[in-house]
């Protein structure tokens, strides 16, 4: 299951890579095959439903429980003539249960079978990366839209799975085992290695928000000489910045990368979202308690019945949603960032919470309920994990290092 699942959540960029060859859509059947073996496995006893009733697991799935009811009902009395058909199939039946389906099912060993996949993922992408590198050379990164490739994808998709494997190597509990060099290290190798990627790629975003998790997970673990060398680099990023930004002629020779550098001379994206900041505030104020109804947004500020969005997920809850909807949001979103923060010491928490950290910054700058699949995925999954009994996640991990020829310490 955690195999499949880890398919479905990068289902997007696997179509993005390999849409030439595809003759069928990756994440519905993906999808399709997860509810198959899930009701075919709890049919037949093999799978048994969490019981997640219990502390604070009654506040995240009923405050999630009656989010998900008020986008139902916001469809009563949409704007939207056609769009919202379209947006109230994605959001319920892929981002609702992308969180339902690990918060309810999901073992231990379905997660690390998930981390195990999503590296796989992760690994295939980077040699397609390659693969395209030796094609166009360092052209790649200036013609990438002509490529047919979307930055912003490839620079999340980056971002947050090297969060993922970063937090693992610096999760203690993970990293009792003899390697040449310090695991540590190798986090801060690949971290610095992401964010130079990032930086080609000129997804800004990405960039600032990878930054900002990483430097919070390292602060959370206490690895204060690795907190000195991620500033040193920055500091030394920075100058770079400062230096070539003067010139806007060299910023521009270096493609999607020069975007950071010239983002105060464009700041174009800026000033849009401003102005979407700004419009959605308008529309609350009319309507506070129940919004203008589920794929409204676009229709109601005269761009037609089509996707768009505020670029902020709960201005987005909140204009078409209402109030009511974005509080039960903001309630689950809390409670489960409680409890993972109490438990940050258990075997993979680290990790899948800087992870969902960085969702949330992404999803306060860009996207939309509709392509937060990924996010509530991560979610459900760290759900799941801080609502693990102690002594399955030890022991699982025990095993797992028995079998490396690893001694285990509590």
């Amino acid at each position: 299951m955690g195999y499949l699942f880890a398919l479905f959540v990068n289902a997007g960029m696997i179509k993005g890579l390999f849409r030439d060859y595809l003759v069928f859509d990756l994440t519905v059947v993906t999808f399709a095959i997860i509810l198959i073996t899930l009701t075919f496995e709890v049919l037949v006893g093999k799978r048994k439903n969490r019981n997640v009733f219990k502390g604070n697991g009654q506040l995240v799935v009923g405050a999630f429980s009656l989010f998900a009811i008020f986008i139902l009902l916001s469809a009563v009395y949409t704007e939207s003539p056609l769009y919202w058909k379209d947006k109230l199939f994605r959001v319920i039946l892929l981002t609702v249960t992308s969180f339902l389906i690990p918060c309810f099912f999901f073992k231990l060993s379905d997660i690390k079978n998930f981390i195990i996949g999503s590296i796989i993922i992760y690994c295939i992408v980077i040699v397609s990366l390659v693969h395209l590198l030796l094609i166009y050379g360092a052209n790649l990164f200036s013609m990438w839209v002509e490529v047919g490739l979307d930055y912003l994808v490839w620079g999340g998709f980056i971002a947050y799975n090297s969060l993922l494997f970063a937090g693992l190597l610096l999760d203690k509990k993970l990293s009792k085992r003899k390697m040449f060099i310090k695991s540590k290290w190798v986090a801060l190798f690949l971290s610095l290695v992401s964010l130079f990627v990032i930086f080609l790629l000129g997804a800004r975003g990405p960039f600032l928000f990878f930054l900002m998790a990483f430097v919070g997970m390292l602060l959370v673990g206490k690895h204060w000489k690795l907190v000195i060398s991620i500033m040193l680099c920055s500091l030394l990023i920075g100058t770079v910045f400062v230096c070539v930004k003067s010139s806007y002629e060299k910023a521009a020779h270096l493609g999607r990368a020069g975007r950071l550098l010239y983002v105060m001379k464009e700041p174009s994206s800026l000033q849009v979202r401003i102005q979407y900041f700004k419009e959605s505030w308008n529309l609350i104020k009319e309507r506070p308690m129940f919004g203008y109804g589920i794929g409204s947004f676009s229709y109601i500020i005269g761009s037609g019945d089509k996707r768009d969005y505020p670029h902020n997920i709960f201005l987005e809850i909140w204009v078409e949603n209402g109030l009511i909807a974005v509080i039960m949001f903001s309630i689950f979103l809390f409670f489960i960032m409680r409890v993972a923060i109490k438990k940050v010491n258990r075997p993979f928490v680290s990790s899948l919470l800087g992870v969902n950290i960085y969702f949330m910054l992404s999803l306060m700058k860009s996207s939309s309920l509709t392509e937060a699949r990924v996010f509530f995925a991560y979610l459900g999954i760290l759900f799941a994990v801080t609502w693990c009994s102690q002594s399955e996640s030890y022991g699982c991990i025990k095993s797992h290092l028995k079998l490396n020829g690893c001694k285990y310490d509590t």
